[in-house]
C-alpha cells in the first residue's frame, strides 16, 4: 500500500499540512487534491485551530500538478504564448466612449485559453463576447475540458484568500478533471 498523498495533523491550535509526493517532488494529482481540500475543511470548521502550515515532503514544496494525468487534456494543443490579462472577470473590465478599459491586471504570457476561461468565472461576459472572440480567433478543441484546469487555479486561489465558500467549487472541478483525465487515458 502507498504512503497516503496528505498527511494531516493537528496539536492545540496548529494544524499541518504535508503534501506527500516527494518522488515527484509533490506534484498535484486528483487524490492529492481532494485530501487537500479535506484537510481544508476540517481546518475551516475546527474553531480550535489558530494556525495552519502548509507544506511539502522531501526536498520541494510543490513542483505543480503533476502532468503525467492531464497529458490527454493537451494533446495535439501546441498554443503560441499570448500576453495574458491574469484576472479578465466582469469585475475587472468597464467601458468608456472611447472604448473598454480592463483593470487590477496580473500580465503573464501563457495560453490565451486561461484567460478565457477566467471570463467564465465569476458571473461570465454576454454571450457575444464569446460569439466575437470564436469569429476572431477560434478555439481548439478540446477547450471545453482544458478550461476546468485552468479555473482550478483561481478557485484554489480564492478559497485560500477568502475561505471555505469556494471549497464546494473546487471540489466539484476537482471531480470533474479527475473524470475527465480516466475518460482520456
Amino acid at each position: 500500500m502507498s504512503a497516503p498523498a496528505v498527511l494531516y495533523s493537528k496539536e492545540g491550535p496548529v494544524a499541518t499540512v504535508v503534501m506527500n509526493r516527494p518522488e515527484v517532488k509533490n506534484a498535484l494529482n486528483g487524490e492529492m487534491l481532494v485530501r487537500l481540500a479535506d484537510a481544508w475543511q476540517d481546518i475551516n470548521d475546527d474553531v480550535n485551530v489558530r494556525v495552519a502550515i502548509l507544506t511539502g515532503a522531501g526536498r520541494g514544496f510543490c513542483a505543480g500538478v503533476d502532468l503525467d494525468a492531464l497529458r490527454g487534456l493537451f494533446a495535439g494543443h501546441r498554443p503560441p504564448a499570448s500576453l495574458l490579462h491574469g484576472d479578465l472577470w466582469h469585475g475587472n473590465i468597464g467601458f468608456t466612449p472611447e472604448g473598454p478599459v480592463l483593470f487590477d491586471p496580473a500580465v503573464y504570457y501563457g495560453d490565451r485559453e486561461a484567460d478565457l476561461a477566467m471570463t467564465e468565472l465569476f458571473g461570465g461576459f454576454p454571450a457575444a463576447f464569446y460569439a466575437a472572440y470564436q469569429a476572431a480567433w477560434p478555439l481548439d478543441s478540446g477547450y471545453a475540458q482544458r478550461k476546468h484546469l485552468y479555473n482550478l487555479y483561481h478557485v484554489l486561489n480564492h478559497l485560500n484568500l477568502f475561505g471555505a465558500g469556494y471549497l464546494g467549487q473546487a471540489r466539484a472541478l476537482v471531480a470533474r478533471l479527475t473524470a475527465l483525465t480516466r475518460e482520456i487515458s
